[in-house]
């Protein structure tokens, strides 16, 4: 097992959690609830560590057109391409 396997289980882990702790939170408690420093914590943490991913993941290779891509360039073009693709409202 890879270091990375591990960091996409914590990935996975931390994705769950706010997978259900957040509708939850929203639907169910009050304000004075969501705003205790342990919460505060847990949800801006998880922000952190879910963009710190994303910061890694364009600093990895790719697989497309059945070869590895590894230049930062063409993989920064391809991912800014697949975002804009699915942002556009008129496909």
């Amino acid at each position: 097992m890879t270091c990375r396997f591990y960091w996409d289980v914590c990935m996975l882990i931390l994705l769950i959690a706010n997978l259900i702790i957040l509708p939850v939170t929203i639907s169910f408690f009050n304000d004075d609830h969501d705003f205790t420093p342990r919460w505060v914590i847990f949800y801006v943490g998880s922000d952190a560590v879910l963009l710190f991913d994303v910061l890694i993941n364009f600093r990895t290779g790719m697989y497309a057109l059945c070869t590895i891509l590894t230049a930062r360039f063409l993989i920064c073009t391809s991912i800014a391409g697949y975002i804009i693709y699915w942002s556009c409202p008129l496909r």
